[in-house]
């Protein structure tokens, strides 16, 4: 692997660490979502995700990493490879837990990356690999992969089997005598006490999990028709990686990004890349505008509607209301899409109380009912009341310059690098 595409997957590993604590979402919501973070206040993911997954469908931002494709493989060939005598839904909970905290416990010992999918980092210390007690290491290698592997058709809707090509392919990597000794812990993980050393276990089984990490190059062909392929995506990867140095640069810039593969599509007559790339460059500007206007009205406890509408229209930017019209003529619609439109239509005809009392009194506060929370800002008469102060130093004025949301282009690019390199090794 080159020094650039090192030092993208360098970069793309740590926003992975930066996102870990975020939710995990892999497909379109045609609704509210009532498990959105708290840190998406304004219910914004399913609509960026939605645009984005237009280009690169089906991915997480947080899946970036071949070997968490690669774990998901691992822990439900082992699961399937079970005897039924051995299985149960309670035990196939358990083996999948204990399956996880060991490949995480493989790669700590095999690679020089962070193995910790979840938020507890393994620190390079030895643990009890234990199913039911307290203090066992946190893993996210489901949470996090599982979604993106069947909406990839790797695994199963059920989420208990693979599809082939992997399901044939998964078996001929997994040794016999790993299945034998994982039945023999299987049938005692039923006892609440069940524990063992995670370095003992790893110990006992190291070349059988060395064997599956290296698999060979009908995987990795495989994986890159439905990671890579799936839609048509490595000829703009490509393109873009040839086209862009600052691809190269760890400070990576989702919007030059987009740009490049945009213009790359324009030159070359891929109509339908370059309207997808342009429906990114329209959304994240928009949203920006929104959030920033948002945590505009949480900078003072009291405030009238009067007085926002006018720090509004005096620090407005200067393009308003051509982000505004973009975002209006995105050709993408549901209920959320839709309520964000109108704050568009509000905000392009300079209407700033139409706009605050339709995104506070509406789209805001429909988020909150749809999640059971408490508004944290409310219209009461002509009065904006903040209950949770913000002293974010967001500036309205340069808001549709920011970007905040990565579009799953960081884990697109992440995991064509990655392939990559497995691909050459393979190749000698």
């Amino acid at each position: 692997m080159n020094r650039g595409n090192q030092s993208y997957l360098n970069n793309a590993a740590n926003l992975t660490k930066m996102k870990m604590q975020l939710p995990f979402f892999t497909g379109t919501d045609s609704d509210l979502l009532r498990s959105e973070s708290t840190r998406d206040p304004l219910g914004l993911l399913p609509v960026w995700s939605q645009v984005g997954h237009e280009l690169i469908p089906g991915l997480a931002s947080i899946v970036s990493r071949i070997d968490g494709i690669q774990g998901i493989l691992f822990l439900y060939t082992c699961l399937n490879a079970l005897s039924k005598e051995t299985r149960s839904k309670k035990i196939d909970e358990k083996v999948l837990k204990f399956l996880e905290r060991l490949w995480e416990y493989h790669l700590y010992k095999q690679t020089d990356k962070n193995p910790c999918f979840g938020v507890t980092s393994l620190s390079g210390a030895d643990f009890q690999l234990s199913i039911s007690k307290m203090g066992t290491v946190g893993t996210g290698l489901r949470q996090y992969y599982r979604g993106t592997c069947v909406n990839k058709h790797i695994l199963a809707s059920d989420l208990k089997t693979l599809n082939e090509p992997y399901l044939r392919l998964c078996k001929r990597y997994l040794n016999k005598n790993m299945i034998s000794w994982l039945e023999g812990h299987a049938k005692e993980m039923g006892a609440k006490e069940y524990s063992i050393s995670a370095e003992l276990a790893y110990q006992q089984v190291r070349s059988f999990l060395v064997q599956f990490s290296k698999a060979d190059a009908e995987l990795w062909i495989e994986l890159e028709k439905d990671l890579i392929n799936d839609a048509q995506q490595k000829h703009w990867i490509e393109a873009a990686f040839k086209r862009s140095n600052d691809l190269r640069d760890e400070k990576i810039h989702p919007r030059q990004l987009v740009s490049t593969i945009q213009q790359y599509a324009i030159e070359n007559k891929y109509d339908d890349v370059a309207n997808k790339c342009q429906n990114i460059l329209s959304c994240e500007p928009f949203l920006q505008v929104v959030e920033s206007a948002f945590l505009l009205t949480q900078k003072s406890a009291r405030a009238s509607i009067k007085e926002l509408s006018e720090r509004l229209s005096s620090t407005a930017p200067n393009r308003l209301s051509e982000v505004c019209q973009n975002f209006i003529h995105i050709g993408m619609s549901s209920p959320r899409f839709n309520q964000l439109k109108h704050l568009a239509e509000e905000l392009s005809k300079k209407n700033y109380r139409g706009f605050i009392l339709a995104l506070l009194s509406n789209h805001y506060l429909s988020i909150c009912k749809s999640r059971g929370k408490s508004p944290v800002v409310q219209v009461d008469g002509d009065m904006v009341i903040a209950a949770l102060l913000n002293d974010s130093q967001d500036n309205w004025t340069e808001s549709p310059e920011i970007w905040r949301n990565g579009y799953f282009l960081d884990a697109q690019m992440g995991l064509y690098v990655d392939l990559q390199s497995r691909m050459k090794v393979s190749h000698g």
